[in-house]
């Protein structure tokens, strides 16, 4: 088998399946919920990335990962877009939110269990751009590894 070939297979392991998930409530503003990617890791994956777009001032991405109590987990947002800054929140299942602008916005061992979201929007701080687009990477690994 070829490096490349090989490679192929390496980066084809790294990447994540996300598939869109019903939101059936309201936000806290009374607008319609925001559709969520569900992030899903490739058997035995410790990290994945789903690309994203923001398009304008007021626009949200969601992403929603299972992750359980004792794992540590790392969400990084990098910027595909020139002159366009992101900035992020981590939501537990109960609702304790962490993050700040784009890069690494979280990086804790988790003490729950269940579904954590990830909101993804412009950084209007760091730019007078409002949309581009992003990767989101999410690294999730055992606590008796880290």
């Amino acid at each position: 088998m070829s490096l490349h070939r090989s490679g192929f297979y390496l980066m084809a392991a790294l990447c994540v399946f996300s598939a869109p998930v019903a939101v059936p409530s309201k936000g806290a503003a009374g607008k319609a919920a925001h559709a969520v990617r569900r992030i899903r890791f490739i058997g035995g994956a410790l990290s994945a990335q789903t690309p994203g777009v923001l398009r304008g001032r007021g626009a949200e991405a969601f992403f929603v990962v299972k992750a359980a109590a004792g794992q540590h987990m790392l969400v990084n947002l990098i910027s595909r877009t020139a002159g366009f800054g992101t900035a992020g929140t981590v939501k537990s299942p109960s609702g304790k939110q962490d993050g700040g602008p784009g890069g690494v916005i979280f990086n804790a061992r988790l003490s729950e269990t269940g579904d954590y979201t990830i909101r993804v929007a412009p950084d209007q701080m760091a730019s007078t751009q409002y949309q581009g687009r992003f990767i989101l990477e999410v690294v999730i690994v055992p606590g008796d590894r880290y």
